[in-house]
């Protein structure tokens, strides 16, 4: 039964108006989601700041995307733990990076939510290197943490130390209605490797959903291909190695387009940069492919994506694509579709790939000359709540107003300076 206490708080690692990437993306439309259907949805982050001798520790809140200010954790479990009530509303932990576990476990019992998810978008709850890159340079293997693989990394102790504190925090999860949520069976399997006490409880909802479909245009002529680097310039998208092959195939072959989509910019000669943002809107990808008629997507990430937006636009703007083994979810879809090719993770299978044109184009052909059936778009797929309320005076509105009322000054200091920083970002979705 709904009661005027019901609410939906959001546990993220920064403001949820700032970022453009997967996990962002993601929390953006659950606020939208939760707000649209009346339910009270609130948004807190870590904001930790030196002032000379002294370093505090900080909480930002947001109601819906509206920032409303910044208060000592402390202060807010007082308040919890002198105003107990019964159970209500559910608490989503997107991100524990920035965050001081400790505290957090503290916050979340004093609340005492009737329920806690924990999303598992990234590897964070296994090692601090949230990809599993061993050293930040390449995939280490498997979720397992073990002196034998992991001694000669340098996240290697602070790891151990980091898994011994999530253990607890997650044992001590157990006494609410708790699940760990997989976006996919790669993140679940991952996870269930590192954790199978806990393997009961993971379930699997993808982030997004189908939404209408259509059949993918055909290429009666493949003599230039327009090939596309889709997503984020880093190491672990796989863009270094991507930016070795793509100069040898403008050195050595003119068979190919090629382009750049994202966010920023690539500035060789012979690269047409298409500039895509998720601020641009949920769908801008997949009509910047579509608008492009780009053939093949390269999708190269050296880690195992949990989920890949990057994948599910390509395949709906109709695209052949071409990935790596260690791409995760990218790997297990492209199988299970058959819509691309899956290589290993060296550079000369990529390079060996582009460079036979007449092979690749052949493959590319065999793929437009069917009639395959592709998502028109998708739309964003958000467990629902069983607590919804439409009344302002829920018990977090209360919290958070009481508390801001009585801030020290170090408290407004840090507001200030946050706000002075990121005033492009407190409020709408910007």
């Amino acid at each position: 039964m709904a009661s005027n206490r019901d609410y939906a708080l959001l546990i993220t690692s920064s403001n949820v108006n700032w970022g453009t990437g997967g996990i962002e993306r993601y929390i953006k439309a659950q606020v939208e989601y939760y707000l649209l259907n009346g339910v009270s949805c609130y948004t807190i982050f870590p904001i930790r700041k030196s002032m000379g001798p002294i370093s505090v520790e900080y909480l930002g809140v947001m109601e819906g995307f509206d920032f409303l200010g910044v208060c000592a954790p402390q202060k807010l479990v007082n308040y919890f733990e002198k105003n107990a009530k019964d159970g209500a509303g559910q608490i989503f932990i997107h991100s524990l990076i920035n965050w001081n576990i400790r505290v957090l476990q503290r916050l979340i019992e004093a609340i005492n939510p009737s329920g806690v998810s924990f999303y598992l978008h990234d590897y964070y709850s296994i090692c601090i290197q949230y990809n599993l890159l061993k050293n930040g340079k390449y995939y280490c293997g498997d979720s397992k943490v073990n002196a034998s693989k992991c001694s000669d990394c340098e996240y290697y102790q602070r790891t151990l130390e980091h898994r011994t504190v999530l253990t607890h925090f997650f044992n001590n999860l157990g006494k609410y209605e708790n699940k760990f949520i997989a976006p996919s069976e790669t993140a679940k399997k991952m996870f269930a490797e590192a954790y199978p006490q806990f393997i009961g409880k993971i379930i699997v909802i993808p982030h997004l959903m189908g939404d209408g479909e259509y059949i993918r245009r055909k290429r009666k002529d493949i003599t230039t291909m327009k090939i596309a680097f889709v997503g984020a310039k880093t190491i672990s998208k796989g863009w270094d190695s991507w930016l070795r092959v793509s100069d040898a195939i403008l050195e050595k072959t003119s068979n190919y387009k090629i382009y750049y989509f994202g966010e920023y910019e690539d500035h060789r000669p012979g690269i047409t940069n298409i500039h895509v943002s998720t601020r641009d809107g949920k769908d801008a990808m997949i009509k910047a492919l579509r608008d492009n008629n780009i053939d093949v997507c390269l999708l190269l990430s050296i880690w195992p994506e949990t989920y890949s937006y990057t994948f599910f636009e390509s395949e709906a703007a109709g695209c052949y694509i071409v990935t790596a083994k260690t791409s995760g979810n990218i790997a297990h879809m492209v199988l299970e579709r058959n819509n691309g090719i899956v290589l290993d993770n060296s550079m000369d299978s990529l390079s060996e790939l582009l460079f036979d044109y007449d092979a690749f184009s052949e493959k590319v052909k065999k793929y437009f000359d069917k009639d395959v059936i592709v998502p028109l778009g998708y739309r964003d797929n958000i467990p629902d709540v069983t607590c919804v309320s439409t009344s302002k005076n829920d018990r977090l509105n209360t919290a958070f107003s009481e508390v801001l009322k009585k801030r020290s000054f170090f408290a407004l200091i840090t507001e200030k300076l946050y706000t002075r920083k990121y005033s492009d970002y407190l409020e709408g979705t910007k």
